[in-house]
């Protein structure tokens, strides 16, 4: 347990420190006692809704284990830089692609394409995370220590969720944050189709 503490900890540092950091910025344009009482509220709600993702594809691993280790392969068979370029770019193609009909086509016709082109899009997206959610988790704790399924998945959340943060602070820097793990994510869930093949056995 302590050998994994002390990221953890330095996490939780890291949202206090931001939220002291933002606390005076926000109460200046409201009411100074109540601003602070919403950001902590605000805070222990974004915690509540990572853990239950983090639970959610917990869950999503257990119940689809063939799925959860094709995703595994994928994000260990295909270099970083794919991944990023075969997520972010289909991502920002379909943002803009949107744009367009939205002004040319109307809302009702950008709703339809963006079920048609967000929807595979977005499952790519939660397949990644089955793969990138524990990856994450267990990069950033310790070295050699004994680790749950669980505690992987809750630091894996906390750590994918740190955008969240830079759009109260920095808004450029969450959205580009964001985007970058995104794509990362889509790029694993397209990497299960668009991967490499595993090489057929030799003939006996």
């Amino acid at each position: 347990m302590k050998r994994f503490s002390a990221p953890l900890c330095g996490f939780a540092l890291v949202i206090l420190g931001a939220v002291v950091f933002a606390a005076p910025a926000h109460a200046a344009g409201g009411d100074a006692g109540t601003e602070p009482g919403r950001l902590v509220a605000g805070l222990l709600l974004v915690l509540a809704v990572l853990a239950a993702a983090a639970l959610a594809v917990l869950l999503l691993r257990i119940m689809l284990p063939g799925l959860a280790a094709v995703a595994d392969r994928a994000l260990g068979a295909l270099g970083t830089a794919r991944l990023f370029a075969q997520g972010v770019l289909p991502l920002v193609g379909a943002a803009l692609l949107l744009r367009g009909a939205r002004e040319a086509l109307g809302e009702q016709a950008a709703g339809v394409l963006g079920l048609l082109v967000g929807l595979p899009l977005l499952l790519a997206l939660l397949v990644g995370l089955l793969a990138a959610l524990p990856h994450v988790g267990g990069r950033a704790l310790a070295r050699g220590a004994e680790r749950s399924p669980l505690v992987s998945h809750l630091a894996g959340a906390l750590v994918l969720g740190f955008p969240l943060l830079l759009w109260a602070v920095a808004p450029p820097l969450g959205l580009l944050v964001t985007l970058l793990e995104a794509g990362w994510c889509a790029g694993i869930g397209l990497g299960c189709v668009l991967g490499p093949r595993p090489a057929a056995a030799p003939p006996a």
